[in-house]
């Protein structure tokens, strides 16, 4: 009689950029999967949009949860948005429930020009330099 528990985690968990908009997810099965797997469970969310940390807290919203089947070691995330970064969660389930969640990041390519500044930064950075434009004015008139 088998004695089925939880799987292992995940291993060698790797994400690729496959375009502007999707990565490409790799894995390893877990080393100690403690029976079949059935499933591979996956869920994922924007962390950064270009170099900006996400303020809008719709953005870092979990996923849905997506299944994979489990002789599956791949999958492929689409609709995404262009340079940004993404965290990605995956574990692998057996008859006797999920194992421990493997934790990835990856990067979407950009798409045509990239923002190298968050917005607040660049307006910060226009306040100085106005600011700074207006000292040297003011040192010259004087």
């Amino acid at each position: 009689m088998c004695n089925y528990s939880e799987s292992g985690r995940v291993e060698a968990v790797t994400v690729s950029s496959r375009s502007s908009d999707s990565l490409q997810l790799h894995w390893r099965r877990p080393t100690h999967s403690n029976g079949l797997i059935d499933i591979y469970l996956m869920r994922y969310r924007l962390t950064n949009i270009g170099n900006c940390p996400t303020l809008d807290p719709a953005l870092g919203r979990w996923s849905r949860l997506v299944d994979i089947d489990g002789n599956q070691l791949q999958a492929h995330i689409v609709d995404l948005v262009a340079y940004s970064r993404y965290q990605v969660k995956i574990w692998a389930r057996t008859s006797a429930g999920r194992g421990q969640v493997a934790v990835a990041y990856g990067h979407t390519a950009a798409a045509g020009m990239c923002l190298s500044m968050c917005p607040s930064s660049v307006f910060y950075l226009s306040v100085c330099l106005f600011l700074l434009i207006t000292v040297v004015l003011l040192k010259q008139m004087s």
